[in-house]
């Protein structure tokens, strides 16, 4: 049976006609003598909405950006000029797009009498910070670059180094001026911002230290453990430890710095009862006890467990109890020198200029070495200076291995040890201390690798005559 076929085609509901192609690539041709830092743009218009379309140089084009900071949904970038430039809204990678919501750049050189190239900028009470070489610019920021706003500049103070600009909290910010470490804060119901020095107390010293190894290598942190202020200058950290409820606020200085064990070979044939060792007087070594040694000597050195040891001498004796030998390890100590500081996970790590990176307390922050760690008093005269007193003891609270120093003639400024122990003494009685003198210093050091605190002392004393 033939089948009846139908040859006409008929349209689908909704079609369209058929069009001609359209090309996906257009080329542009720039013409004209290429000069250096010369850029073009082209703009794309869509004739349907009119909508433009910029391709080409933008806001960051031949910029060179030294410094990025996030904040509000938005990058900010700085090049050591005087231009502040801002990513779009939510988009960090957009900032060469006019048409982008929130990107651009904003012109800081006006706002100040001459060129100033800023170098860094923070965050400071829901605004940010810009820091040039010798002004500070305040700026509120939007979401809209309309809106923002400087709404202070402080002149004849910034940063030396951009590296030395830390936040803490959103509260204040601490940075090294030409003339030492500085703050910004509110101090007045207006709002207004002056320089505050918190660093007065070592201007002198920071002055010297800058003009020693120079401004070009800085860091700074805070060790989110003790909340303590890290500045370092050079392979030298200045750090700030701040606690108002107890009346603290000092400086310290910390010297970063490694230690590698090299093991001394034991004497081959020392005498009966005793393991022996050469060492060279002066060094410091680590002693590794073993179960069947007792104690350690070497000249006025006595150790009874593990531990560091200064030689006082050039032979070490260890006491036998039965077979065995521990280990006498010389300990070097190397500095470094900071060149950066990143905080992760509760931890402080440290890239080196040598190209290493260390991690500050280990891996639980609670490593200790041999380093020590020394304090002390200036000359103290309890308010009566010309009134000679008679020493007669001292008291102190104490964590870990400590020795305490006394003295009482600032003329020869002679200390003398009255003290060494890891256990306070205001339950046990005055340590006893007879000197005599008008004014006195304390001086604290610790003497092992443990966790050690220091927390207080009384300096007990009969008052004299006058003169």
């Amino acid at each position: 049976m033939a089948a009846n076929i139908t040859t006409t085609a008929k349209p689908m509901l909704g079609g369209a006609d058929a069009s001609s192609g359209v090309g996906g690539i257009a080329q542009f041709a720039v013409a004209g003598v290429w000069a250096a830092d010369d850029t073009f743009s082209i703009t794309l218009t869509t004739p349907s909405d009119g909508r433009n379309i910029t391709l080409g140089a933008g806001y960051l084009t031949n910029a060179n950006p030294t410094f990025v900071l996030t904040y509000k949904k938005k990058l900010y970038f700085m090049g050591g000029g005087q231009i502040l430039w801002f990513s779009a809204l939510n988009q960090p990678t957009v900032v060469n797009d006019p048409n982008a919501a929130g990107n651009g750049f904003m012109d800081l050189s006006n706002e100040y009498g001459f060129s100033d190239n800023n170098v860094a900028a923070a965050i400071y009470q829901g605004k940010i910070a810009t820091f040039a070489r010798r002004s500070i610019q305040i700026i509120a920021v939007d979401a809209d670059p309309a809106n923002n706003q400087v709404v202070q500049t402080l002149e004849n103070i910034g940063t030396v180094n951009r590296d030395s600009v830390r936040n803490m909290g959103d509260v204040d910010i601490v940075f090294c001026s030409d003339s030492g470490f500085r703050s910004l804060r509110v101090l007045d119901s207006s709002g207004k911002l002056t320089p505050n020095d918190l660093g007065t107390p070592i201007d002198t010293l920071v002055q010297a230290r800058m003009l020693s190894v120079g401004t070009a290598q800085m860091a700074s942190i805070v060790e989110p453990f003790s909340n303590r202020l890290w500045e370092a200058i050079g392979n030298l950290i200045y750090v700030f430890s701040y606690f108002p409820q107890s009346g603290i606020a000092a400086w310290s200085t910390y010297t970063p710095s490694y230690v590698t064990l090299t093991s001394v070979m034991p004497e081959s044939s020392p005498p009966s009862g005793f393991n022996q060792w050469t060492v060279v007087s002066g060094q410091t070594y680590l002693w590794t006890k073993h179960a069947n040694e007792s104690i350690l000597v070497c000249g006025s050195v006595s150790l009874t467990a593990t531990g560091y040891f200064v030689a006082d001498g050039t032979n070490v004796l260890v006491g036998l109890t039965g077979l065995g030998q521990g280990t006498v390890q010389l300990v070097t100590e190397t500095t470094f020198t900071p060149e950066k500081f990143e905080e992760r996970n509760g931890l402080v790590y440290v890239r080196g200029t040598d190209g290493m990176i260390y991690l500050y307390g280990g891996v639980g922050n609670a490593t200790y070495d041999f380093s020590t760690c020394a304090w002390e008093t200036p000359w103290l005269d309890a308010r009566s200076a010309a009134t000679n007193k008679l020493g007669a003891g001292l008291d102190a609270g104490l964590e870990g291995g400590w020795k305490l120093l006394l003295g009482m003639d600032p003329v020869s400024t002679t200390l003398k040890e009255v003290y060494r122990a890891s256990v306070s003494t205001f339950s046990k009685g005055v340590i006893p201390a007879t000197m005599k003198g008008n004014h006195f210093k304390v001086r604290g050091v610790t003497t092992g690798a443990e966790y050690a605190r220091f927390s207080a002392f009384a300096f007990h004393f009969d008052g004299g005559d006058s003169r």
